[in-house]
């Protein structure tokens, strides 16, 4: 009788516990494709092979382990003018609402030129295995999962001087 009591809230738990190590397994891979693939853009070999957005969705999608989709990945390469406005993409709506957006209808694909600054940001949404409320961000059943790198890239002599090639 007490182990019928205690069941249902134990393996409620360790679902949960198992969820969110899952979750966080997820992030830091995507954090670790982010900042590896970022690199080719840093240092100039993803403009000089004119790589695609879909190339390097591709790219961080193969580093990725197989629990996560890569259709449902979202990623924003773009240039910045200034490290300060690097923190703007990141301010929430309001102090109350701290919920992770997706990068939606705006997104690019920019290919920087020498000393300039890029921000890429990917957005991940996982499906919610155990379906408790205490692990969704949303009431659709998912979770979002997302990784962020910016830096300078490097002075490589980009053929096309400071031109910069978007695709949005």
């Amino acid at each position: 009788m007490e182990f019928g009591l205690l069941a249902l809230p134990f393996f409620a738990l360790i679902f949960v516990i198992m969820e969110s190590g899952c979750q966080l397994f997820v992030t830091s891979a995507l954090d670790h494709a982010v900042r590896v693939e970022s690199r080719q853009i840093q240092i100039g070999t993803a403009q000089l092979a004119d790589m695609s957005a879909g190339e390097f969705k591709n790219k961080i999608c193969s580093r990725l382990p197989v629990v996560s989709a890569c259709e449902n990945l979202t990623i924003d390469v773009r240039v910045v003018g200034d490290w300060m406005k690097v923190t703007d993409r990141f301010r929430f709506a309001s102090f109350t609402d701290r919920r992770l957006s997706s990068i939606g209808a705006d997104s690019e694909f920019c290919l920087a030129t020498d000393n300039q600054i890029v921000l890429v940001r990917t957005f991940l949404t996982l499906p919610v295995i155990s379906g408790f409320w205490l692990v969704s961000d949303n009431g659709a059943g998912s979770r979002g999962v997302t990784a962020n790198h910016f830096f300078r890239v490097e002075p490589f002599g980009a053929p096309g001087g400071d031109s910069v090639k978007c695709i949005s």
